[in-house]
């Protein structure tokens, strides 16, 4: 009898083991290996922040992020697949496997390095402050205190700089297209964001909206976000960006997508 419940244990303990074998087996893959066995790399975006990625007249998303997550995806050998969202639903999205990699004018700060690991950069950005022509009441930071400010849910503008503001009045929007829009029709004071983004902007507007000359804020640097830890993947990743601009491809994306500040 004693013998016959050891040899009922082992049968168990055998069977527990190939159990956890198989489960860690199936969690060992790396994003790499999934992409390849999917045959898709997903490229999570918002698509409001031109000239990186914006929709083009037949819905499509288009802009130097688009270009270069297409270069990477062609380096692997599989299908692009864009998810468009909210700004601020991209790490959660990357978190849950829902998608690879993030693109979208995306910067490092403390709080995303905890979840995810960064590529190496491409695109050097400044934020800058834009106000109505004929404005004449912001010239300098000091001047930005107590302001009525619209900025980009979740970007650097919103939450390293307009955040920072004394006294600030900051109003998010769910692109920059948006606020800048309510700066012209006067329910803003300014807006805060990227130079390139608001750039494209202004080349639209006909003079309506103007850079503040005598307020600059640091550089900031663009790269692809991928898992912490997906080390292959960042590879991958790292090896088309540096490629890109090392070949001055990523000037060439610029210009052809008609950026100008």
């Amino acid at each position: 009898m004693k013998h016959g419940k050891k040899v009922l244990a082992l049968l168990v303990c055998v069977a527990m083991t190939a159990v956890l074998a198989v489960g860690c087996g199936g969690s060992s893959k790396s994003a790499l290996d999934e992409i390849k066995e999917k045959g898709q790399l997903v490229w999570g975006t918002n698509a409001q922040f031109p000239p990186f990625e914006s929709k083009d007249g037949s819905g499509n998303v288009v802009g130097v992020d688009a270009d270069i997550a297409k270069a990477i995806a062609d380096e692997l050998g599989v299908e692009l697949v864009v998810e468009d969202m909210e700004f601020d639903s991209l790490p959660a999205a990357l978190k849950s496997g829902k998608i690879d990699i993030i693109g979208a004018g995306y910067t490092e700060n403390d709080e995303r390095l905890q979840e995810m690991d960064f590529s190496n950069k491409y695109f050097t950005a400044e934020q800058i402050v834009v106000v109505k022509s004929g404005n004449t009441a912001i010239t300098d930071k000091d001047s930005l205190k107590g302001k009525k400010i619209g900025v980009q849910t979740g970007t650097t503008g919103d939450l390293e700089v307009a955040s920072k503001i004394e006294g600030a009045e900051v109003n998010r929007y769910d692109s920059m297209q948006l606020a800048c829009e309510d700066v012209k029709n006067g329910k803003l004071d300014c807006v805060i964001g990227d130079n390139l983004t608001i750039g494209f902007i202004l080349n639209k507007m006909n003079g309506e909206l103007v850079k503040v000359e005598g307020i600059s804020y640091d550089s900031e640097q663009y790269g692809f976000a991928v898992v912490k830890g997906e080390t292959e993947l960042l590879g991958e990743v790292n090896k088309v960006i540096d490629k890109l601009v090392q070949d001055g491809e990523i000037d060439k994306m610029v210009d052809k997508y008609n950026v100008g500040e």
